[in-house]
């Protein structure tokens, strides 16, 4: 999927913007490429279901435990972040 595509669908493009700058932090900080940290698809995952618990983003494509637990946390720190800016979705 396209991230127009997604926007379609109803992906937030305010939270995918703040997913993937988080993303390329810390794949700066961990000296890997930013598709280790999460795949593009992930991200559009997570901008298009907002997830509120681990529990929820356990659900997303490519969140898996180890995933998880490394920045789960952080992802829905900036997910949560960026709803204000996301109006209701």
């Amino acid at each position: 999927m396209s991230v127009e595509e997604a926007v379609r669908a109803g992906m937030n493009e305010a939270v995918f913007e703040a997913l993937r700058a988080r993303r390329a932090e810390l794949a700066r900080d961990a000296d890997a490429p930013a598709y280790v940290i999460a795949p593009d698809r992930t991200l559009m995952e997570l901008s298009l279901h907002l997830p509120r618990s681990l529990h929820e983003v356990a659900a997303v494509h490519g969140m898996g435990p180890a995933r998880i637990a490394a920045h789960g946390d952080t992802l829905l720190g900036v997910i949560e972040a960026a709803r204000p800016a996301a109006g209701s979705r």
